[in-house]
């Protein structure tokens, strides 16, 4: 499990909602429905507009990725084809087919496939590399969709906003309710901006991590795949797959 996504997401809006202890402001007057619905309403729809009816519906397909560590463990990925390319060295590449895998990653599963059944090497890369690319552009979307919505969101706090003065603008017979009805009018800015800054933006920003981790993953498992049909001894595997590791990892692997 990824944590960074909810701590970061608790830690932002916690600090927001204690400063505004700490100035001395009720948390019950942060609360309004009106501004609310204006901002998710608009927002949504506005997002909506923007995008197809399965870009929208896949969003909810990845927002798991969310909490999900991304791309496959490395160290893990290594020690499985070190152990399939010493069963492929002795038994041949048909030996394969019946070994139970490590990692059990679909993706992994149909690369072995085209492998063992003789597929020729560059077709084998070009459909693994195809896959590569429009799994990560359909991350990159998802997070383009709330990078969409967080341009969005503070614009519907400023419509909130202009639409709670037009209210107050109008009611202007009793002065005594002015303070507090312009206040409340403000809320949809804050609303606005606050869902832009610490939700929408870094979870954008998150997606487009996500995907670049998920394409250097899968791209580490391209290659043992390549290195198995390719015959490699299990020391190049391990070195080739090695060099998808940061500096931390490799010195860790050698431990």
């Amino acid at each position: 499990m990824e944590p960074m996504t909810i701590v970061g997401l608790v830690v932002g809006i916690s600090a927001i909602l204690v400063g505004a202890v700490l100035e001395g402001t009720h948390l019950s007057a942060l609360f309004a429905p009106s501004a609310l619905m204006i901002i998710a309403g608009g927002t949504f729809g506005a997002t909506s507009t923007c995008y197809t009816l399965h870009q929208i519906l896949d969003v909810l397909k990845k927002i798991t990725l969310l909490i999900r560590k991304p791309g496959i463990p490395p160290r893990e990925v290594t020690d499985m084809f070190v152990q399939l390319a010493t069963i492929a060295r002795k038994e041949g590449i048909l030996a394969l087919e019946n070994q139970k895998l490590k990692v059990d990653h679909p993706f992994l599963r149909r690369g072995l496939r085209l492998v063992i059944d003789g597929t020729n090497p560059e077709l084998v890369k070009q459909i693994m590399m195809t896959e590569i690319y429009v799994e990560e552009e359909g991350i990159k979307t998802t997070g383009d969709v709330f990078k969409t919505a967080g341009g969005f969101s503070p614009t519907m706090g400023i419509i909130g906003t202009v639409m709670g003065l037009i209210h107050v603008l109008g009611n202007l017979s009793n002065p005594d309710t002015l303070g507090p009805a312009i206040a409340m009018a403000f809320i949809a800015t804050l609303y606005g901006v606050a869902f832009a800054n610490l939700i929408f933006l870094p979870i954008a920003k998150k997606f487009g991590t996500i995907a670049k981790e998920e394409a250097m993953s899968r791209t580490m498992i391209v290659e043992g795949v390549l290195s198995l049909y390719g015959g490699d001894s299990p020391h190049i595997v391990k070195q080739k797959l090695m060099s998808f590791f940061t500096d931390h990892g490799k010195e860790a692997k050698a431990a």
